[in-house]
């Protein structure tokens, strides 16, 4: 599973994990809008991949079962 974490709207997603899986896919099932927010990716406890700008390339950031995806809103 991959865990994704909205603490703008007090959400929190799962969504099966599957081969291939990353950013972009895994908030499309877990039907989260990603673009334009701030993002951590925790894997295994540490903080791996953190933006605070365009997600056009962390889109494609493979996701492994049991990352943690943390969105907030900017602001």
């Amino acid at each position: 599973m991959v865990t994704f974490v909205d603490s703008s709207r007090g959400q929190v997603v799962r969504v099966p994990w599957r081969a291939g899986l990353n950013v972009y896919g895994g908030s499309a099932m877990a039907k989260l809008e990603t673009a334009n927010r701030a993002l951590a990716v925790v894997r295994n406890g540490r903080l791996i991949y953190q933006t605070l700008k365009s997600l056009a390339t962390t889109r494609a950031l493979p996701l492994q079962s049991g990352d943690v995806l943390r969105l907030a809103n900017y602001g």
